[in-house]
């Protein structure tokens, strides 16, 4: 999968806007970040029997706070959820939602529609 990121990421543009590139096969990194998570989604990566593979692909493409989120709703998998949120919430690195007693674990809610939060 790191080969397949790898590729995808080099073709990312960073001046465009998020509709992609002049070259065919550019794309914005929000593009490419809801290819992953919202079109090919937990089915495509056989989630539930490869949750690690998964968080990689989340991770690596920057999608910090889906997934935390993914590895908290398996049982098993939740200290690890806590303990990466913790660390990079450490670093300043996630976005957390303003009021924790009303939103859920992941929020798309804010003044940033689309920016996913999470309630750390």
């Amino acid at each position: 999968i790191e080969d397949y990121i790898w590729l995808k990421l080099s073709q990312c543009s960073v001046l465009s806007s998020g509709t992609g590139g002049s070259i065919p096969d550019q794309l914005s990194l929000n593009q490419l970040q809801a290819r992953l998570s919202d079109q090919y989604g937990e089915t495509h990566f056989n989630a539930t029997s490869q949750p690690y593979l998964y968080f990689q692909t989340l991770f690596l493409t920057g999608q910090l706070e889906a997934a935390i989120e993914f590895l908290s709703r398996m049982e098993p998998l939740r200290p690890h959820a806590v303990h990466v949120a913790i660390a990079l919430h450490e670093l300043d690195l996630l976005c957390v939602t303003t009021d924790p007693t009303r939103d859920p674990i992941l929020s798309h809610r804010g003044p940033t529609a689309g920016i996913r939060r999470l309630n750390f």
